[in-house]
């Protein structure tokens, strides 16, 4: 009877021993108890972007940015430790959080109206003895958001114009306040068979109107924001089509199609004519229409 106790004592012992040497993994591990590490990652940007080149956040002041920690090795138990969010810099402002610390493993950043580099630090600590267990940094680089000065109206240059075709004219624009933000145009024809319209110049303040064929059309020019326009009034004429001059109120025509006509005193018709004897060109330099000698 004594060895029965014996051997089952001895059994007993044995099988409390081989408990007691068994590897317990905890719900959370530090580095080298268990390999776990942490890094932050961002996204669901509002002004920002992450610069993979530079691991930097680039954001702009007021901007606000999704950070998020991701684990490497054994993951970390949702409960067993707090996760805490902190910003450095060597200007006054910080970065702000929310939440600030807690069990999620998430918080919503937003930058501060002063730009400069910021260090974010993610601090991982047990619960149980409010030991720093593992810690991980990101840099952010926050710029200024200038003001946005919205266009208040728009003018062109001259407002109406009238081409031959084959001419082209051009256009100038006037976009007001003097500092708005945007002073970017976009140039449109109503009907670009009659007249087109091409932008040139900074922001496209500058257009260049070519005339095409006889008719109207309405040259629009629109603000970057859809806000405001302005529009000129294009006569495109035919190319042989006579045009008044306002010199003596003379009309004058091309020098093949009339042959030369005298007229008596200063004002009346006066007409063109490749014959004309003592012809004399025009005042403004013309040699394709001419004035005949009376």
């Amino acid at each position: 009877m004594k060895h029965v106790f014996l051997r089952r004592f001895g059994a007993l012992v044995l099988a409390l021993a081989m408990a007691l040497s068994l590897t317990v993994t905890p719900a959370w591990a530090a580095p080298g108890e268990g390999g776990t590490s942490i890094q932050i990652t961002a996204d669901q940007f509002t002004d920002g972007y992450y610069d993979n080149a530079t691991d930097t956040l680039q954001i702009k002041s007021g901007g606000t940015a999704k950070l998020k920690i991701e684990f490497a090795g054994r993951d970390w138990n949702a409960g067993a430790g707090t996760l805490t969010w902190t910003s450095s810099s060597v200007v006054t402002s910080s970065l702000t959080f929310n939440p600030v610390s807690g069990d999620s493993f998430e918080t919503t950043m937003t930058a501060p109206a002063q730009a400069g580099d910021y260090l974010v630090t993610a601090t991982l600590v047990n619960k149980t003895d409010n030991t720093d267990v593992v810690t991980d940094t990101m840099k952010v680089s926050v710029t200024s958001a200038a003001a946005n000065v919205p266009v208040t109206g728009v003018s062109l240059d001259p407002a109406a114009l009238t081409l031959r075709a084959g001419e082209s004219g051009l256009l100038t624009a006037t976009v007001e306040p003097a500092n708005a933000s945007s002073k970017e145009l976009a140039w449109e024809s109503s009907d670009p068979t009659v007249a087109a319209v091409t932008g040139s110049g900074g922001d496209n303040k500058t257009a260049t109107v070519s005339a095409v064929r006889e008719g109207t059309a309405t040259i629009t020019a629109t603000t970057a924001d859809g806000s405001q326009t302005a529009s000129c009034q294009v006569t495109v004429t035919n190319s042989e089509t006579p045009v008044s001059s306002t010199l003596r109120d003379w009309e004058f025509v091309t020098e093949n199609e009339l042959p030369c006509a005298s007229v008596s005193g200063d004002e009346g018709l006066v007409y063109g004519g490749n014959g004309a004897e003592n012809a004399n060109n025009l005042i403004d330099g013309s040699t394709t229409t001419k004035l005949c000698a009376t």
